[in-house]
């Protein structure tokens, strides 16, 4: 991973994907969930979660008839998770390290300024990993293009969220480079513990900068 990097072409990477799994949901571009990024040069983080949160998405879903439109709806439903339950308590602080918070207050944090300053993925982008545990081809396919996201998509940090998201990406993270990890923010994990897992990352990222 190179932090300079600027060739990276989402909507080509998520054309690939959508060619090469056309039958994964009913509906045509709901699964599976591609967000990316549309900076052309590095984000300032990239976050690898486990899984997309699928409910949340079929609730918010509505037809899409072109990969261009289909991305723009999954990063919308992707910001509107994100900035909402505790999960938002991550974002807001990436957001005023990105902004500051006097200027975070004068204006509206919009999904297309989140995606200029972060790239978003998932290790696996159908939801299915928990019926497909033993099918190494699955698996295996998954991983692949985590690898390509993680090797050429230019950033200045990784963001693990989850073990699930940790154990697959760090394969393809060379060594030194900067990668942090928090608990994905489940039903399970209280809302205080997992402020104070977002306060503790907050403090290594900001003791990395000086």
């Amino acid at each position: 991973m190179n932090p300079t990097l600027t060739s990276f072409d989402f909507t080509e990477f998520a054309r690939n994907i959508y060619q090469e799994t056309p039958e994964l949901h009913e509906q045509s571009f709901l699964l599976p969930a591609l967000y990316g990024g549309e900076s052309g040069q590095s984000y300032e983080a990239l976050f690898v979660l486990e899984a997309p949160s699928v409910s949340f998405t079929e609730k918010r879903w509505s037809p899409c008839n072109t990969i261009e439109e289909a991305i723009q709806k999954h990063r919308a439903v992707f910001f509107e998770w994100a900035f909402s339950g505790k999960q938002a308590h991550l974002f807001r602080s990436f957001a005023q390290m990105a902004f500051g918070d006097s200027l975070l207050s004068q204006v509206e944090l919009t999904t297309r300024e989140f995606f200029r300053r972060f790239y978003v993925t998932d290790v696996w982008k159908d939801a299915l990993f928990n019926t497909q545990r033993g099918n190494r081809r699955y698996k295996d396919y998954w991983l692949s293009k985590l690898a390509i996201e993680l090797e050429k998509v230019p950033t200045q940090r990784v963001i693990f969220i989850g073990r699930q998201a940790e154990q697959g990406g760090k394969l393809f993270i060379r060594s030194g480079f900067p990668t942090h990890y928090v608990p994905f923010p489940s039903r399970w994990l209280s809302e205080e513990i997992f402020k104070t897992e977002v306060a503790r990352l907050t403090e290594e990222i900001r003791a990395t900068k000086t």
